[in-house]
């Protein structure tokens, strides 16, 4: 017996072609940070539209309204804000909608056996076996069963093999902001 279930599956057909896959839903937990890239846009209001880059100081330059603090504020503070302030000065119930474009203020450290080690930009969804190639890999020799992740605020330390990441992609790390990852040096 087979039992059809609507609605789990997307359509087939013409009804979808075209169409790019929807983005994931943003963490409404996240806090803006310096260098972040948002598209704010003003209902009714074109002109207002903007695409703006956090500043290294917390800040973002809107029109009416001059240099507003971002930095530390969930996306939903941010809109709330906004439209308190172009309230009170010119518009009537303004409606604002901001989307992360870029999240750079959310960084990882990656040292150790690695062929570039550095500050690396964490993005959305970013993996441990994502970040190693971006730095072009590790080196000879790397203890690739022994690598280490240090999670900020947490007295967490995870430990991973490389080498079953590589047999089961299943097992990479999402990896998230202010993780420290090292690689060490093989004993052998």
């Amino acid at each position: 017996m087979v039992f059809l279930v609507l609605g789990l599956f997307p359509a087939a057909g013409p009804a979808r072609e075209g169409l790019e896959p929807e983005a994931p839903l943003p963490n409404y937990d996240y806090r803006i940070g310096a260098g972040d890239l948002l598209e704010i846009k003003v209902f009714g209001s074109p002109e207002l539209d903007r695409t703006v880059s956090v500043s290294g100081k917390g800040m973002i330059d809107f029109p009416l309204l001059g240099w507003i603090s971002a930095e530390g504020l969930t996306v939903e503070e941010l809109t709330k804000s906004l439209e308190k302030g172009l309230g009170e000065c010119c518009l009537v119930n303004p409606q604002v909608n901001i989307r992360v474009l870029e999240y750079n203020a959310q960084q990882v450290y990656l040292f150790g056996e690695v062929q570039k080690p550095g500050v690396y930009q964490l993005k959305k969804g970013k993996t441990l076996m994502e970040l190693i190639i971006e730095a072009e890999g590790v080196t000879r020799k790397a203890a690739k069963g022994r690598v280490y992740i240090l999670r900020r605020g947490k007295s967490e330390r995870i430990k991973v093999d490389l080498d079953e990441i590589i047999k089961n992609s299943r097992r990479d790390v999402p990896l998230q902001p202010g993780d420290m990852i090292y690689v060490p040096e093989s004993i052998f």
